[in-house]
């Protein structure tokens, strides 16, 4: 892995339950956040950790994460192979690990970001060892599927996240926005919560990101978000967004 690319290195551990039946297959990715660099050296390597009891058929493809026309995010495929893999196929026997490498071959002037999603595809490969119930469809209940958060930045640009309060019939919404041109992770963020009665509460990013299932908020994204699921009971008076590490490209150190 270059040393210009910074990424969270704890294992990942993914398992597919088998509903019940069967043993659990369990997967190994590290890193579980990729943020790459659009100029040289573009590129990183994965680490994949098989399954100790199976062996296992790996695929990879990729996801783009795009911003639609409300200003939500949603993914789409790849027009062209811009994030390339290799390889992008695996077969892995037990215990065993193996290495992917992704290059960035898009836009390498590009200031602003893109986001995608790297899917990890599993199957066993001997499924008859791992269950003999013939009335069901294996292909379905033993695929494993998991999504790896990858974002691309810009040698210039930054994040400009805010956040304010709205209302949806008599329900405070907290209205979160990045009106900037790259992603911004939502462990860099803080949000400060002043409630009435002068209480203040402040919710780290990531715990928000496991409230609202997200690893970063896209440029032009805009995201609702309840005032039930943040488990505050007083009313919101207001609300702000402290930000670390604004521009992304700032704090990849070499």
């Amino acid at each position: 892995m270059s040393a210009s690319v910074r990424g969270a290195f704890a294992g990942l551990v993914l398992s597919a339950g088998l509903l019940g039946w069967g043993p659990a297959v369990a997967l190994g990715v590290s890193p579980t956040l990729i943020e790459l660099p659009a100029a040289d050296p573009a590129q990183i390597d994965i680490r994949i950790q098989g399954s100790e009891t199976a062996r296992l058929a790996v695929e990879l493809s990729v996801l783009e994460r795009v911003v639609a026309s409300d200003d939500t995010a949603i993914t789409r495929g790849l027009k062209e192979d811009e994030l390339r893999l290799v390889p992008p196929q695996l077969l892995m026997d037990p215990g065993g690990s193996q290495q992917v490498t992704m290059t960035w071959a898009g836009d390498r002037a590009t200031d602003g970001s893109r986001s995608f999603f790297l899917v990890i595809e599993t199957l066993p490969v001997e499924l008859d060892a791992i269950s003999h119930h013939d009335d069901m469809d294996n292909d379905v209940k033993l695929l494993t599927r998991f999504h790896l958060p990858v974002h691309v930045y810009g040698s210039s640009g930054s994040s400009e996240v805010a956040a304010y309060l709205t209302e949806k019939g008599d329900m405070q919404v907290v209205r979160i926005e990045n009106s900037g041109d790259q992603y911004a992770l939502m462990k860099h963020l803080d949000f400060l919560f002043e409630l009435n009665g002068e209480k203040q509460v402040t919710i780290p990013g990531s715990d928000m990101a496991r409230v609202l299932k997200k690893d970063a908020i896209l440029p032009g994204e805009s995201i609702n978000l309840k005032k039930d699921k943040l488990f505050v009971s007083e009313d919101i008076v207001q609300v702000d967004v402290a930000q670390r590490n604004v521009r992304p490209s700032a704090d990849r150190g070499h």
